[in-house]
Formats: structure tokens, C-alpha cells, sequence
């Protein structure tokens, strides 16, 4: 006799945007890490998407903006992209990490950060099935 499985119902994860590629985001660890400066302040991104980036707070506030400086390394290319993003902090949460967001950043600008951060999962997958 067959028997018909019984499927357990899935809860998928949903994020209210036009684009659902704003959702995607890339962790950064120890081996892999991008650095920038704010307000003066060296500081490594822990997180990034296409929305925004996400760092250890250095007595920054919530609405503190700056200009930042990102250097994008892609294996495939010889040259590196370097883009200057404005980003204001709109959170701070009780880990004491500063949550911030791009202002008046271009379509084109956002398309570089998706292909970036695509290549640096694909790393990270790579690594780990080497392990």
C-alpha cells in the first residue's frame, strides 16, 4: 500500500518591498570584512544589502549621517568599484548595532551592491563545502 505523506505546513519568511532583492544581505565574518570610515571613525561592516549596512556603534546616534567610502573587490574584475554612499543610522538596537540606511542611492548604484554581495555568498558556500 502507499501511503501519502503528510506535509508540514512552512512558514516563509516575506519582506514588504517592490523589490524583493532588497531583502537579500550579506554577513560578513572575521575572514571576510568590509571597512569603511564614519563620522571619522574606522569601523568594519558586519552586514550589508542593498538597502543599507549595519556596523558596531562608536557613540554614534540615531539620525547621524555621513558620506561613506566602499571599495567592492569582484574576482572577475582587475579593477576595484569604489562608491561613495550617504548613510544615516536609523537604529540602534540593544546589541549596540548601528542599523543604517542609503540616501538618495541610484538604481545603478544598488545593482553593484546586489552583484557584490551574490559573488561574496557564492565565496562563502565555496569555503564552507571546503571545509
Amino acid at each position: 500500500m502507499f501511503f501519502k505523506k503528510k506535509r508540514t505546513p512552512i512558514e516563509k519568511f516575506t519582506y514588504h518591498s517592490l523589490n524583493k532583492r532588497e531583502a537579500f544581505r550579506f554577513e560578513f565574518d572575521s575572514e571576510m570584512f568590509l571597512e569603511t570610515r564614519f563620522k571619522n571613525k574606522k569601523m568594519y561592516i558586519i552586514n550589508l544589502s542593498a538597502t543599507g549596512i549595519s556596523f558596531k556603534n562608536q557613540g554614534f546616534s540615531p539620525g547621524d549621517s555621513d558620506m561613506i567610502k566602499l571599495k567592492f573587490e569582484f574576482t572577475n574584475n582587475t579593477t576595484a568599484v569604489l562608491m561613495n554612499l550617504e548613510i544615516e543610522i536609523i537604529k540602534i538596537d540593544d546589541k549596540n548595532i548601528c542599523h543604517g540606511i542609503y540616501k538618495n542611492c541610484p538604481e545603478k548604484k544598488k545593482e553593484t551592491i546586489h552583484k557584490y554581495i551574490l559573488e561574496k555568498q557564492k565565496e562563502k558556500i565555496r569555503k564552507e563545502r571546503l571545509q
